[in-house]
């Protein structure tokens, strides 16, 4: 990636100003305690990055992002309805995962977002935020790497931040256990 080219042209503002948004957005997920609101905050940052990874040419973080918003919208229902509890949606999620992969084939780069991804639908899965946070650790720095390749600079920020927002909150989690042992 030419980074000289990131803002060389129309199409390329229009992309970094998306990612600029979704970063927005994306800044806050990991900060919620509530598993729905994760989601909700989740699926609005993924459908801008469509548009942001699609903008930039990056056509497996795109379609991947695609699927990652219809994950979040039946992974949101899980807890409250009983379609959205079938072992089915993430098997289908992580089948969708390989086949875009497969159609947006760009070298082995394909492989970050499918394979973070991938580790996301399992994390999304699990209803204990502090699981879901461990998962996503891995994840979000196989997306930073992807994104440092690409040239998706709000992406490279907000990944860099999801990271250590991550780490405080499990930070935060340890803390508080251990001090609530302590006290008793």
């Amino acid at each position: 990636m030419n980074w000289a080219e990131l803002f060389s042209t129309p199409q390329a503002v229009v992309a970094q100003c998306i990612g600029f948004v979704a970063m927005g957005v994306a800044l806050f997920i990991y900060t919620f305690r509530d598993r729905r609101r994760i989601l909700l905050a989740k699926m609005l940052a993924d459908l801008l990055w469509v548009a942001h990874y699609g903008l930039l040419g990056a056509w497996s973080g795109s379609l991947i992002n695609a699927v990652n918003t219809a994950r979040e919208g039946v992974f949101y229902h899980k807890e409250h309805r009983a379609w959205a509890r079938s072992i089915v949606w993430p098997i289908l999620f992580l089948v969708l995962n390989a086949g875009c992969t497969a159609l947006s084939w760009q070298g082995w780069l394909s492989l970050l977002p499918m394979l973070g991804s991938s580790l996301n639908v399992l994390g999304l899965w699990c209803s204990n935020p502090t699981r879901l946070r461990l998962v996503s650790l891995p994840a979000q720095t196989l997306w930073e790497v992807y994104s440092i390749a690409v040239g998706a600079i709000p992406s490279i920020i907000v990944n860099a931040i999801s990271i250590t927002s991550i780490l405080i909150a499990l930070i935060r989690e340890w803390v508080e256990r251990r001090t609530g042992k302590e006290t008793t």
